[in-house]
């Protein structure tokens, strides 16, 4: 889709393109990266499109960062912003996938308020969600785009404590799963037994 300043496109092959290390891949996201006219990519789940399993990212691009109409008031030069979107998409059907309007709702949100679109909040980074990176953040990484590879964890994630209570916590978790295990062996011989 192309518009007098934007465009927008959808590659299909989602983690590929973004961050594979081949060298003409790699040139051409150093171009756009460089040249600054990406804007944000947004790393969506798998299974959106009809006979398409592989995740898909959306980039977007602009000729100008700088506060404009039609922009919003943040100079976004140098800038750009990622958003993983991975986890979003709801079934629909046997093998079908959508992304819901909250979703939708949220990325375009995101986007708005780190442009600093008119009647958006303050862009904030969101551990799990995006991530706005400069342009040498980017060339220190190869050029690496994929935002599942920058925003990091979601806060409840990262915020689960020191390592003896998260084994404590799976150490729990499994003795459960053994308990369970032998219940349903007890039903399942229990049942054999009878035939």
């Amino acid at each position: 889709m192309v518009d007098r300043d934007k465009l927008h496109y959808i590659d299909f092959e989602g983690r590929h393109f973004a961050t594979t290390s081949k060298p003409a891949d790699r040139q051409i996201r150093a171009g756009l990266v460089e040249d600054d006219v990406l804007s944000c990519v947004v790393e969506l789940p798998a299974g959106l499109l009809p006979h398409v399993r592989n995740p898909v990212s959306l980039w977007l691009f602009t000729r100008t960062k700088k506060p404009h109409q039609g922009w919003g008031h943040e100079d976004r030069s140098g800038r750009i912003l990622l958003i993983d979107a991975r986890d979003t998409a709801a079934k629909v059907g046997r093998g079908r996938r959508a992304l819901p309007d909250e979703a939708r709702s949220r990325i375009i949100s995101t986007f708005a308020a780190w442009r600093g679109a008119p009647g958006q909040a303050l862009y904030e980074d969101v551990p799990g969600w995006c991530r706005s990176l400069s342009t040498q953040e980017i060339a220190a990484h190869d050029h690496d785009v994929l935002p599942s590879h920058h925003v990091g964890l979601p806060a409840a994630e990262s915020a689960r404590g020191d390592g003896e209570e998260l084994v404590a916590d799976l150490t729990h978790e499994l003795y459960s799963l053994f308990e369970t295990s032998r219940h349903l062996e007890a039903e399942l011989r229990d049942l054999l037994g009878r035939w």
